[in-house]
């Protein structure tokens, strides 16, 4: 039997029936092993144990920042026991193997998978969570799916990319779920978006992710200049982003278009970083189209894929959808100037002309006339690198961020 544990929406009945109608039958397994989760006066502890869940398969800027926050707690406060539960076999899990930070795996063959669930369930008992911080939708769901069937530990929902949230009663149910205690959002404009589908204003907040300053590294397998063939003088733009929807790759190689065949700059080499997804050939068709493979290069999944930013004479952006991307900040530290488009929070941290060069989504025109600025203006674009470094020290480095974190932690846990 499931408790009634929804927000004050009416019909919350009917919307639970929806969410479990997903999975039905398999949940029968799950309500005959009910587990009583709570742990006894775990307000009290001095320590916390807190479980960090990751839905997805590939390994993002929301899986590097799940990494940057543990390492950063293990580091300031060890009281803090972080427990991280991602997908296995998936990118993270793989990453995961090389660190020492404490994680278990469960399959996702679907979206929703009862082994997950019941992994959830199993280790709020076994390790005594004090809370859930989960960090994609698909651990949302997956936890709020378990929490009808077991009685978990509060959640922080942290929000890392502007996709507004849609509209229907399932989703807005979901995301005003009664569990959620805290809204951690990538930046203000994402913040703004989530506050149209949360009714709690009040639990909603900007938490900056920053970058962490002491592992970064220039080491890499190989020097792009020598595999790719990449003569001296010709400058190297980089980019890392994987092959999605948000990334926009279609204005990336617009954007070179107009660099190579209209502006007739020859000078320049593309460098594309980033895992193919279902979007990959027609942008590969593009490229074609224009003729312009020999001014691009497409790597694919590259690990320690940040290490290569210092090899690039300008780092560039063209996504329509992002929190903030963790490409700015490392651009930043590395002091490599940049091109972006103003999406997510971008404008929030890249100061026209002074920290960078920003333009509209889509704006293929402007991006590659900023380029040529960049490109042409070898002085300003050193002072612009340099003054980004400088923000980002000031305001966006994990131990900050971490700190920030931890404060919302203790004020969840001591409030109950």
């Amino acid at each position: 039997m499931t408790k009634n544990i929804g927000g004050d929406y009416s019909g919350r009945g009917a919307c639970l029936s929806a969410l479990v109608g997903e999975i039905f039958g398999g949940l029968l397994g799950i309500m005959a092993t009910k587990f009583a989760i709570l742990p006894a006066c775990y307000w009290c502890k001095t320590s916390m144990n807190i479980l960090h869940i990751s839905g997805v398969l590939k390994w993002g800027g929301g899986e590097n920042h799940i990494q940057n926050l543990c390492f950063e707690l293990a580091q300031s406060n060890p009281e803090v026991n972080n427990i991280i539960l991602c997908v296995e076999g998936g990118q993270f899990h793989q990453k995961l193997t090389k660190l020492k930070i404490k994680f278990f795996t469960a399959r996702r063959r679907r979206r929703i998978d009862l082994k997950f669930i019941s992994t959830i369930i199993n280790l709020c008992k076994q390790e005594s969570i004090d809370l859930i911080h989960l960090h994609d939708p698909t651990a949302m769901q997956l936890a709020i799916i378990a929490d009808h069937f077991s009685n978990l530990p509060p959640f922080v929902l942290s929000k890392k990319i502007s996709y507004p949230v849609r509209k229907n009663f399932l989703t807005l149910y979901k995301y005003n779920y009664k569990k959620i205690q805290k809204y951690l959002c990538v930046s203000e404009e994402t913040q703004g978006v989530l506050a149209e589908a949360v009714r709690d204003k009040g639990k909603i907040l900007t938490l900056y992710h920053g970058t962490r300053i002491d592992n970064k590294s220039d080491i890499t397998l190989f020097k792009l200049r020598e595999k790719l063939g990449i003569a001296e003088g010709i400058k190297i733009v980089g980019n890392i982003a994987n092959h999605y929807p948000a990334k926009d790759l279609f204005t990336y190689v617009r954007t070179l278009n107009r660099l190579i065949n209209e502006y007739g700059r020859k000078d320049v080499h593309f460098v594309q970083i980033g895992s193919p997804a279902d979007k990959t050939p027609e942008i590969m068709a593009l490229v074609e189209t224009y003729k312009l493979e020999a001014y691009v290069s497409f790597l694919g999944f590259t690990e320690d894929a940040s290490n290569f930013i210092p090899q690039f004479d300008i780092g560039f952006m063209s996504s329509k959808l992002e929190g903030i991307a963790q490409f700015l900040y490392e651009c930043f530290y590395h002091r490599v100037p940049i091109v972006t488009t103003n999406a997510g929070g971008a404008a929030e941290i890249i100061k026209q002309g002074e920290t960078g060069f920003i333009a509209e989504k889509g704006d293929d025109e402007a991006l590659a006339r900023h380029l040529v600025y960049l490109l042409d203006h070898p002085d300003e674009a050193k002072l612009m690198a340099d003054n980004g470094n400088k923000l980002l020290y000031s305001q966006y480095i994990t131990p900050v961020m971490a700190q920030k974190t931890l404060a919302v932690y203790r004020e969840i846990i001591g409030s109950k």
